[in-house]
């Protein structure tokens, strides 16, 4: 697994506010007919990653979940949808 991978699987690991995991709580959210999974996305940065999921709801409304990954492995997230599902 390359460090990118590794950064996205600290996320998905990571206690979800409403009850079991990010992944989980994510996957149940696509489970939804109107939600459309855009996937994964990591971009490099100096010291880790940003990771970000998007989902697109009724083919407009865009949902986006940011964490930032140090190079640590610490994880933090960086916008209000991450923080609210995020469990501290």
């Amino acid at each position: 697994m390359n460090e990118e991978e590794q950064a996205v699987e600290l996320v998905k690991r990571l206690l979800c506010s409403r009850g079991g995991t990010v992944e989980q709580y994510l996957i149940r959210k696509i489970e939804i007919s109107s939600v459309e999974d855009l996937g994964w996305k990591v971009y490099p940065k100096k010291d880790g990653f940003d990771v970000e999921r998007s989902l697109l709801r009724k083919q407009k409304i865009l949902s986006k979940y940011k964490w930032y990954v140090s190079e640590f492995g610490n994880v933090k997230p960086l916008n209000g949808k991450a923080i609210g599902i995020t469990k501290e």
